[in-house]
């Protein structure tokens, strides 16, 4: 798979979860952790929806790059963006933040993460 594909199922994946957290931020960690979000969670969690809504819409745009070094680098900042967010889901469970389910936080951040790179250092 080269970066194009990888990019538009990064965005396909990350849309809806965008959306949940832009409008249904309260179901989307219900369903994630077993802690209640209070006001100020929820407005993170919208925050968070909109920071995902931009990785959706760099991740897409960077898909229909004719341009590959300019395709590479938004590769490498998703890249660095998925390591990040590895590093930060995993924490967290092991923090005991998530339940069962936000292991599968961790699972997608880090095969984004080394899809990334695997594409990005086979150039």
């Amino acid at each position: 798979m080269s970066l194009a594909p990888l990019m538009r199922l990064h965005a396909a994946m990350a849309a809806p979860y965008a959306l949940a957290l832009l409008f249904a931020p309260t179901w989307l960690c219900g369903l994630l952790s077993p802690h209640p979000l209070g006001i100020a969670g929820v407005e993170v969690a919208r925050l968070f929806g909109a920071a995902t809504a931009l990785v959706t819409c760099v991740a897409w745009i960077g898909a229909g790059l004719d341009d590959r070094r300019a395709q590479r680098r938004l590769a490498a900042a998703l890249l660095l963006y998925m390591v990040l967010g590895t590093g930060i889901s995993l924490a967290g469970q092991l923090g005991g933040a998530w339940g069962p389910l936000g292991w599968s936080n961790v699972a997608v951040y880090g095969v984004l993460a080394l899809a990334y790179a695997r594409r990005l250092r086979g150039r």
